[in-house]
């Protein structure tokens, strides 16, 4: 555990070079009044569709209260999967869908993070599509893709509530978290985070509106704390 984290500050930055105003990077800091942040506290990039953009507040709750001190990028994109539009608003169709892999590459130039928290999927299981497309073929590969994006700090990434999704989604989202549960194999930096297991036993945690991929608040603060605590873990473990 960390120092009691004083205040807390959200700081938009680099505004212009957001693609939309459905994109957001922004830094929300764990700073102390009396005590300066250590050198060596990691700091957390949270990555990931819509769910991570409603998520924040909770996020940044839930660390405070647990006195973790990290300073977190949350780096979002509505709408997204693996593979996403980087046409102009994420306009279909679009030759390619390397959104991710020039959106990374901005934030990159801007912070190291040490550690990754990933919320990609429930995007991609409504259509298979193809290996560069959005959709949930190859998914596996897909993974991979973006692991290497990543590099080699450690990645957490959620799985889906499948019993608790559409069930227009339900054979993409088995599909989708199938590919994840293969991958740590093959990427030894990489945790599944088991929301479905912690999610699925809870359908009012989901919220009707918005296509039904969405949390209640009570789901976007019980994503927060396990969240919280793989990544407590993690960190620990070095």
């Amino acid at each position: 555990m960390r120092p009691v984290v004083a205040t807390l500050v959200a700081i938009v930055i680099a505004a212009s070079t957001l693609a939309s105003c459905s994109t957001s990077t922004h830094v929300v800091s764990g700073t102390p009044t009396s005590v300066a942040p250590r050198a060596s506290t990691p700091v957390v990039a949270f990555v990931g569709d819509s769910n991570i953009l409603f998520a924040a507040s909770a996020i940044t709750i839930t660390l405070y209260e647990r006195n973790d001190l990290y300073p977190l990028v949350l780096i979002d994109r509505v709408g997204a999967g693996i593979r996403f539009s980087d046409c102009a608003g994420g306009k279909e169709p679009c030759a390619t869908h390397d959104y991710w892999r020039n959106r990374l590459d901005d934030a990159n130039r801007k912070i190291q993070p040490d550690a990754v928290v990933v919320n990609l999927g429930i995007n991609d299981t409504l259509t298979a599509g193809t290996s560069t497309t959005p959709g949930y073929a190859d998914y596996g590969a897909k993974i991979d893709d973006f692991m290497a994006l990543i590099g080699n700090r450690p990645v957490l990434w959620t799985n889906l509530p499948c019993k608790v999704e559409v069930k227009a989604r339900l054979v993409g989202c088995n599909a989708v978290n199938a590919a994840l549960a293969g991958a740590t194999a093959r990427h030894k930096n990489l945790t599944i985070v088991d929301w479905a297991a912690a999610a699925n036993p809870h359908p009012n945690w989901m919220s009707p509106l918005i296509g039904g991929v969405h949390y209640e608040p009570a789901g976007y603060s019980a994503w927060s704390a396990l969240v919280a605590k793989s990544l407590e873990s993690r960190l620990t473990a070095g």
